[in-house]
């Protein structure tokens, strides 16, 4: 008998016979298709996996959460859904896969059947050195006048647009604590209250007077040394899935939300009590309900920077021309005439809009402005509430700082 030959038969078989486990094909399927159409409401999937070997699930989202991200051979897998509030429909893809075989699982949910309307914190900084000057430490009731005159402004669906917001008195500060003034916090300024503001917003020390910006819109009060300037504001981030002309992609901020600058809107206290002397409405109202507009994505309705507010329902014109005009004028003219505009495509007009300067009516947002400050509501950082964008697909890394920008 050969023995060398069959000790060779005996190790192969036996070889064979160890590695066959390993060569068995590994089975994962899933229900045909799996794909799921669902409505804007919360609810269950349930979904049958039928495996012979372990196998993993990635892809899991804020709004579509499985109850498991592994497992072995047969099992169910349930899917969260989340309601939808968001004027958008939003998409989830869920992969499950073991060592052969990749298998998807696509989720699409209809947008919300009603508008959500958000409720934005807001707080003003009060800067005061001299607490008995009532323009410096303005008082609870002013601030309230002026926060419900905006409010007014922003929920005016007779000749504007309601924009679907309301921006509403901070109750606790960022340690929970009850606010004794909701919406307020008075700080016993250090140094001159007379303060320019572009230094100010420019100032990282300043940082440490903002409350997140997640969570607050802040605004700060106090005097102004630059001639003629009411407000300034920080404009928003936009994200690079779902951008916005005209604004700088923020994704980094929803994963690192440390700011190297103050993001906020400043109002000059020196106009705390003076009224439009045509419009009869308080120019901090005014002001306010502009820079806010700004804060929310909003550019100036006239050339400048850019020279485009990206909203085709807003006549474009030159502010410089209508200036030059203003000028040139050698005796008095109706403030209905100093309303009227000529567009850059020569049509002439009466200006009504929020986002343009004096003089106009200035009392009216139009619908391609509410678009653009929804979309920020519903997917920009540093803006409190609820956001369409899952969060953790955001990457801070080897991301740059974006660029911060003021506007007047």
């Amino acid at each position: 008998m050969n023995y060398k030959l069959l000790l060779y038969v005996c190790l192969v078989l036996c070889f064979g016979a160890c590695e066959r486990p390993d060569n068995t094909l590994k089975i994962l399927e899933l229900p045909s298709g799996s794909i799921y159409d669902v409505d804007n409401q919360e609810s269950l999937l349930k979904i049958v996996i039928n495996s012979n070997d372990d196998w993993q699930l990635t892809g899991a989202s804020n709004w579509c959460v499985p109850d498991k991200t592994s497992g072995y051979g047969n099992d169910t897998l349930v899917l969260s859904i989340k309601a939808n509030i968001f004027s958008q429909e939003r998409k989830a893809t869920l992969v499950v896969k073991n060592r052969d075989v990749r298998r998807a699982i696509r989720v699409t949910q209809k947008a919300a059947a009603n508008e959500y309307i958000y409720g934005l914190p807001i707080i003003f900084h009060v800067l005061y050195n001299d607490p008995s000057d009532p323009q410096q430490n303005v008082a609870t009731t002013k601030i309230y006048e002026i926060l419900d005159q905006i409010n007014a402004f922003y929920q005016n669906e007779d000749k504007s647009q309601n924009m679907g917001l309301e921006f509403i008195p901070a109750t606790h500060d960022p340690n929970g604590n009850l606010l004794a003034e909701s919406g307020i916090n008075r700080i016993s300024w250090p140094g001159s209250i007379e303060i320019d503001c572009n230094a100010f917003m420019k100032d990282p020390n300043n940082i440490q007077y903002l409350w997140d910006p997640n969570q607050y819109i802040n605004v700060m009060i106090y005097a102004f040394t630059n001639e003629n300037v009411l407000g300034i504001s920080y404009l928003p981030y936009t994200i690079g899935t779902n951008g916005l002309p005209g604004l700088k992609n923020g994704d980094r901020y929803f994963i690192d939300p440390t700011l190297n600058y103050p993001h906020c809107v400043c109002i000059n206290n020196k106009y705390l009590f003076s009224v439009h002397s045509i419009l009869q409405v308080p120019d901090a109202v005014l002001t306010l309900t502009h820079e806010l507009g700004h804060y929310l994505g909003l550019f100036h309705v006239f050339i400048g920077d850019p020279v485009d507010d990206y909203c085709d329902d807003t006549p474009n014109y030159d502010r410089k021309v209508y200036e030059d005009w203003l000028d040139a004028l050698t005796q008095p003219v109706s403030f209905k005439e100093l309303a009227m505009r000529t567009s850059t495509t020569g049509i002439t007009f009466t200006s009504d809009n929020i986002m343009d300067y004096d003089y106009g009516y200035l009392d009216r947002f139009t619908l391609d402005q509410r678009k653009r400050v929804r979309h920020v509501l519903e997917n920009s950082p540093l803006i409190p509430g609820p956001k369409a964008v899952d969060r953790r697909t955001r990457s801070a890394f080897n991301m740059e700082i974006p660029e911060a920008r003021t506007i007047e």
